[in-house]
């Protein structure tokens, strides 16, 4: 027996009565809004007689709605809506309910009417509501006149969607199976709630990524860590107007204690400088600014395995978009340096090699024979046994394996005692020579050269004539950077003159690593100056440190400049391509000795050494005979520079000559009272006293390396290295 649903899938009259809508149940309500939203009582019908179903009111008289037409559909829902004595079925969509901002019908288990939902696949019906009487009511409300006998002859009716063509015939046991209305509406629902949560949970998600790819690309180039802004920090100070130029070209170093107590305040500009040209030297049109600091060196023993230190360093470097000159050890302790070189890689892939300048190896080699531990054996194997040119060779291939490193420049800084021959030093105990020519045949100009210059520990200045405490003359030509005279320009210059001796260009790299004045003065100065007290004020320092800010890098014309230009003939001698101040603080050290040599004093203070009032120039030192001003006098009583007559005497002129070896040297303080030689002895030893006092020269200090087999000299960079002056 055909069903009048079926009856009604036939469109029209035919064969059947017409639609008589049945009269309205009591106590029925219904409402319905401009957006099709309708709420009511639907009775179940009392005969078979044909269902006034969406379709069949659609359709009557031959009329059909086009299919997919929403517009056409609520139009015969609300038809049929309004038919008292048919099935009443509500159809909606979930966009319906989306879009309306209304919940979806609640449904109830019992019943088997249903809401046809989306569109005619069986997967969209499900259950609706219905109440004891076969009435779905408001939510809210209840209806209890309805009468429930007619309830299974209801869930016959299916009402369809989207035309007559598409209705169908099914029953909740069809759609969600075992009567459980109820369940399936609440999944319905529960559905619709996940996926938007979903979708938004999704799209979140996508935009993180996003957001972390972009920061990657920026700053994880060639293998480098993602940048993780750091807070900015510069030292505090009113003097501020120190002219500036070729900030671009010069680098800080920074000290052990930095690294080592305080890497989270490395200053983001140069203290005290003011631009006077433009020089941003920036990566991109977002990079520094004039006077930020751009290029640091620094060394990966004073790391060591502080990955605090690493990640602090990595961090700076990012976000001030600067570049490093990392420097790693070489030595007579293989296992010490090849673990030193394990912590530079390690550095090198966190800060990338677009944040690399370039990678040292070594510094001032040629003194590692005057460093305790090394005897004739060790310095034999490092020169002529091949150690120092293997690491060369095993280092670069090495860097070259590393994503984005095969082009990065290398070099090892050289000191004093290279300079001491012409081109370079060359003897058994330092082949320096040799290992430049080494390093420009294999690696070219990769290779930089760089040198270590400290005009504050000449030798050969001297006091004014017929003075014992003024050095007017030799400060002048020690601070000065205009000039062919000047003690760093006639250095420098001198540098590229034995560079054109060894047949490279006149503008082959050229870098000066460390240059510096020491504030207050240092416990290992030496020369006449040590009676100067001018010679380490506040005011030299800062005359020196402006000079340096000022210095636009040329090198004037001289007997050196000249001399080089012959070599060369160019007509004017290049200039070095990166200098570096020494340091960013002061270093300790043990046996009391400290270091003065940086812009501020110790991780403690947030202040800059320098400030607007200079402090008053220190008063000459005593007369007194054992007055530390006149260690020539030392062993004199009473008054000596001057005596009581008023003269000076000849312990006065000049200090004392300083025997480096003897236990009695001031550069020992931990062998003071013995007798003879201590570092060396006259066997070629350093005694343990050696190894816990100060080392001489650019302000070194002695500490363990960081194996703990033996005791090396450290600079304040944390790189082997010892600078005497003689």
């Amino acid at each position: 027996m055909e069903t009048t649903a079926a009856a009604a899938s036939r469109g029209g009259n035919e064969g059947s009565p017409p639609c008589t809508p049945p009269p309205k149940a009591r106590g029925s309500s219904r409402a319905a809004d401009n957006t099709g939203s309708f709420t009511g009582t639907t009775p179940t019908p009392s005969s078979p007689s044909r269902s006034c179903s969406p379709a069949a009111l659609s359709n009557e008289g031959g009329a059909r709605s086009p299919k997919g037409s929403r517009w056409s559909k609520k139009q015969s829902l609300l038809e049929w809506y309004n038919t008292p004595e048919s099935t009443r079925r509500i159809h909606r969509s979930w966009s319906d309910w989306m879009l309306n901002g209304e919940d979806p019908p609640v449904a109830d288990t019992e019943n088997t009417a249903q809401f046809v939902i989306g569109g005619p696949s069986a997967a969209n019906v499900i259950p609706a509501e219905r109440s004891r009487d076969d009435v779905v009511t408001p939510r809210g409300e209840t209806d209890t006149t309805a009468d429930t006998a007619d309830t299974a002859a209801a869930a016959a009716t299916v009402a369809p969607i989207g035309g007559a063509d598409q209705e169908e015939h099914c029953s909740a046991a069809d759609v969600g199976g075992s009567g459980s209305g109820g369940s399936t509406q609440a999944q319905g629902r529960s559905k619709l709630s996940m996926w938007c949560i979903s979708g938004i949970v999704l799209i979140v998600l996508i935009v993180a990524a996003a957001v972390v790819l972009l920061v990657v690309l920026r700053g994880h180039r060639h293998g480098s860590t993602p940048i993780v802004p750091v807070p900015e920090w510069d030292c505090r100070s009113d003097l501020q107007d120190l002219p500036s130029v070729a900030l671009s070209r010069k680098g800080l170093t920074l000290d052990v204690n930095t690294l080592d107590t305080c890497s989270d305040r490395i200053p983001r500009h140069w203290p005290h400088a003011t631009a006077s040209a433009s020089d941003n030297g920036a990566f991109d049109s977002a990079g520094p600014s004039a006077t930020s600091v751009q290029v640091v060196r620094l060394s990966a023993s004073a790391i060591g395995n502080s990955q605090k230190s690493l990640d602090r360093v990595v961090a700076w470097v990012h976000t001030a978009k600067a570049r490093v000159l990392l420097n790693t050890q070489l030595s007579c302790n293989e296992t010490a340096d090849d673990q030193d070189w394990a912590v530079a890689r390690k550095l090198l892939r966190a800060l990338g090699s677009d944040h690399v300048l370039g990678v040292s190896f070594g510094n001032e080699l040629e003194l590692l024979f005057t460093q305790p531990g090394v005897d004739k054996e060790c310095a034999e194997r490092l020169w002529h046994g091949g150690y120092i040119t293997r690491k060369l060779a095993d280092r670069v291939s090495e860097l070259d394996e590393m994503a984005g490193f095969s082009s990065t420049p290398v070099t090892s800084s050289i000191g004093w005692l290279a300079l001491a021959d012409d081109p370079f030093y060359d003897k058994p105990d330092a082949r320096v020579n040799s290992m430049l020519k080494f390093a420009l045949e294999r690696f070219g100009k990769r290779w930089a050269f760089a040198v270590n210059i400290y005009p504050y520990f000449n030798e050969d200045y001297e006091l004014d004539a017929n003075t014992t405490s003024k050095c007017t003359q030799a400060l002048a030509k020690a601070e000065c950077f205009d000039g062919a005279g000047c003690g760093t320009i006639a250095a420098v210059a001198d540098v590229r003159r034995k560079m054109a001796l060894l047949n490279v260009s006149a503008d082959h790299p050229l870098w000066v690593t460390e240059l510096g004045w020491s504030w207050p003065k240092s416990p290992t100065l030496s020369s006449d100056m040590i009676l100067c007290p001018a010679f380490s004020a506040e005011r030299a320092f800062r005359d020196y440190y402006a000079g340096f800010l000022a210095w636009d890098l040329s090198l004037p014309a001289g007997p050196a400049a000249e001399a080089s230009a012959a070599a060369e003939s160019p007509s004017s001698v290049s200039a070095p391509d990166y200098v570096f101040w020494a340091t960013l603080r002061d270093a300790g050290a043990g046996g009391g000795y400290r270091a003065h040599l940086g812009l501020v004093a110790t991780c403690e203070t947030e202040q800059c050494k320098l400030q607007k009032n200079l402090e008053p120039d220190p008063e000459p030192p005593s007369p007194a005979c054992n007055s530390t001003g006149w260690p020539a006098c030392s062993q004199l009583e009473g008054l000596c520079c001057p005596a009581e007559d008023g003269r000076y005497l000849e312990c006065c002129n000049r200090p004392a000559p300083v025997d480096r070896s003897s236990c009695s040297s001031p550069l020992w303080p931990g062998c003071a009272g013995l007798a003879g030689d201590c570092c060396p002895t006259q066997e070629g030893t350093y005694l343990a006293c050696c190894g816990g006092s100060a080392a001489p020269g650019n302000e070194s200090e002695i500490q363990g390396n960081k194996s703990g087999t033996s005791r090396v000299v450290s600079d304040e960079v944390g790189q082997v290295s010892l600078t005497l002056v003689v």
